[in-house]
C-alpha cells in the first residue's frame, strides 16, 4: 500500500536534489585543497573524495527510490526523520566505502574516509532540516493548504476532523461537513454545510479541492456513489474510507492520510513526478520566453499606448484550478471601454454556449487585430505562468459569469491549472464551436502526459505563425 503521510507533494521530489547538493558541497569542502590521488589498478589517476562523492550520490539517490523514502518529508517527527536518515545513509556510505576501498585498496586514508562519511551524514541532516523549514514556511500561507469537505457525521469523520486541526493544520483547510444526520455529533467549531443533497451547492460556493467521504458503505452505498460521482464530473478529488467503486472516469487507489486508510478516486491524472516536471518546464520555457522577449514587450507596449486611449494591459479576472479567482494580463487590444460595451453585443454572439465570440468585434482596434491574429495579446501570460496561476499549456481559463452557466459537467475543464495554449487552440482555435472546445479539454485532461504537453506546444508555434483559425 502506498503511503500518504499528511501529501508529499512538490516537496519530496525536490528532496533528492537538495540531499545530493548538500553531500556534495560538503565533501567538496573537506576535501578542498587537496591535490593529492591515488592511482588505481588499471594505473588511472583518481581523486578519492571525488571518487566517495560520486559512489555516495549514486548509491543515496537508488536507495531513495528503492524506499520510496521523498514521500515521508511531510510526515512525522524531525527525530523520526533525523533517524530514517542516518539509517539509510550509513547504507549508502557503507557500500561507498567499500567500493572504495576495492577501488584504491590500502591507498586509502581510513580516518579521512570516516571524515567525509560523518560530513556526508551530517549533510544529509542537514538537508532534510532545510527542507521542512521551507516546506513548514510555505504550509504557513493560507492558499497553500488544500481546501476540504467531509461527507459524514460519524467516528471516523472526527478522527480525520481531529488530524487536520491538529498534526495535518499546516496542510489541510477544514471548510465542514456534509451529512443528512445534520448538525449532530458535530463540534461546534466545524461549520455544517448541509445534507448530501446540498453538496452540489456547497461546490459551487466553495473552493473545494478534495472531499473526504466517512459515510458507512453498507448502509449508505447508492448515496456514495453519487456522491464520488458528483465529484468526478466537476474534476474534484474523492477519498473514501472503504471498498473500491467503478466511476466512469475518476482512477481509484488506496493511500494513507497518517494513520488513517482512504481510497481516492480522481478524475485528473495522478502523476507525481509528471506534474513536478510539468512545473519544471512550465518556469523554465516561461522564464527563458520573458527574457527573450523584453524587447518585443517593449515595442509592443508603445505601439499599443500610441494607437489608442487606455492602459497597454487588460486586467481580467478568470478562473483557475477548481475555480480559485486569479488576475489574467494580455496586451489591450480593444478600446478601453469593451467590457462596458459588451452587453449591447451580446445579442450578436457567433458561438453557442455561455462564451461570448464575434469574428468583427467592433471593440478591437486596428492594431489589436493584428496582436490577436498572431497571438501576441497573449504573451504577458507568460506572467501569469510564472505566478503558478496559469501553465503553458491546458483548458483556456474561463470569466466567472461563463463558469456560473456552465453544465455540471463542463465544470470538469477547471479541475486542472488552465493554460496558454491547448489542445483546442491547435485544432481550429475561433473556427470552433462551444461545445468542441469543452470536448477538446476533456480529452486533454483525461489523456495528460508531458509529450502531449510537447506536441501542443510546437503545434502551437505552427498555428500562431500562419494566424490559422484566428478570429
Amino acid at each position: 500500500m502506498k503511503r500518504l503521510k499528511g501529501g508529499a507533494g512538490s516537496t519530496a521530489l525536490i528532496s533528492v536534489p537538495l540531499d545530493l547538493g548538500f553531500i556534495l558541497s560538503v565533501v567538496g569542502i573537506l576535501t578542498y585543497g587537496e591535490s593529492e590521488s591515488y592511482a588505481t589498478p588499471s594505473g588511472f589517476p583518481m581523486h578519492e573524495g571525488l571518487v566517495f562523492a560520486v559512489l555516495l550520490a549514486v548509491f543515496w539517490t537508488a536507495i531513495l527510490v528503492a524506499t520510496d523514502f521523498t514521500a515521508s518529508i511531510r510526515g512525522g517527527a524531525m527525530l523520526s526523520e533525523l533517524m530514517k536518515v542516518t539509517q539509510l545513509g550509513l547504507c549508502a556510505v557503507l557500500a561507498s566505502g567499500v567500493i572504495s576501498f576495492a577501488v584504491f585498496g590500502t591507498q586509502v586514508d581510513a580516518f579521512r574516509h570516516l571524515a567525509l562519511a560523518v560530513g556526508a551524514l551530517g549533510a544529509l541532516g542537514c538537508s532534510r532540516m532545510t527542507l521542512r523549514a521551507s516546506s513548514a514556511l510555505l504550509r504557513s500561507r493560507p492558499d497553500k493548504r488544500r481546501s476540504v469537505v467531509i461527507v459524514g457525521n460519524n467516528e471516523r469523520a472526527q478522527r480525520l476532523i481531529d488530524l487536520m486541526r491538529q498534526s495535518l493544520a499546516g496542510e489541510y483547510r477544514l471548510l465542514g461537513v456534509v451529512d443528512a444526520s445534520g448538525r449532530a455529533g458535530v463540534s461546534t467549531e466545524i461549520p455544517y454545510l448541509g445534507d448530501t443533497d446540498q453538496l452540489a451547492d456547497v461546490l459551487r460556493r466553495h473552493v473545494v479541492d478534495l472531499v473526504f467521504v466517512t459515510l458507512p458503505i453498507r448502509s449508505h452505498y447508492d448515496q456514495i456513489g453519487r456522491v464520488i460521482s458528483l465529484c468526478e464530473s466537476v474534476g474534484i478529488e474523492v477519498r473514501l474510507h472503504g471498498t473500491l467503486f467503478n466511476p466512469k472516469i475518476a482512477r481509484d487507489s488506496v493511500d494513507q492520510l497518517s494513520r488513517v486508510p482512504v481510497v481516492r478516486y480522481s478524475s485528473v491524472r495522478q502523476d507525481r513526478w509528471g506534474a513536478a516536471l510539468k512545473r519544471l518546464m512550465d518556469v523554465c520555457l516561461a522564464g527563458v520566453a520573458l527574457v527573450l522577449l523584453a524587447p518585443l514587450f517593449g515595442v509592443l507596449a508603445l505601439l499599443i499606448k500610441l494607437s489608442s486611449r487606455g492602459s497597454v494591459f487588460f486586467r481580467q479576472e478568470r478562473c483557475g484550478l477548481h475555480g480559485r479567482r486569479f488576475t489574467m494580463l494580455k496586451f489591450r487590444s480593444m478600446v478601453a471601454d469593451a467590457e462596458a460595451q459588451l452587453d449591447k453585443l451580446r445579442a450578436r454572439n457567433e458561438v453557442s454556449g455561455p462564451v461570448f465570440k464575434m469574428w468583427k468585434d467592433p471593440r478591437v482596434t486596428r492594431l489589436g487585430r493584428f496582436l490577436r491574429k498572431y497571438s501576441l495579446d497573449e504573451l504577458p501570460q507568460l506572467m501569469n505562468v510564472m505566478a503558478g496561476d496559469m501553465s503553458l499549456v491546458g483548458p483556456r481559463p474561463p470569466i466567472p459569469s461563463e463558469v456560473e452557466r456552465y453544465t455540471w459537467d463542463q465544470r470538469r475543464r477547471l479541475s486542472v491549472r488552465p493554460g496558454i495554449t491547448g489542445l483546442w487552440q491547435v485544432s481550429g482555435r475561433s473556427a470552433l464551436g462551444f461545445d468542441e472546445w469543452v470536448r477538446l479539454d476533456l480529452e486533454y485532461i483525461d489523456h495528460w502526459s508531458i509529450g502531449l504537453d510537447l506536441r501542443i506546444l510546437c503545434r502551437t508555434v505552427r498555428v500562431v505563425c500562419l494566424a490559422e483559425g484566428a478570429a
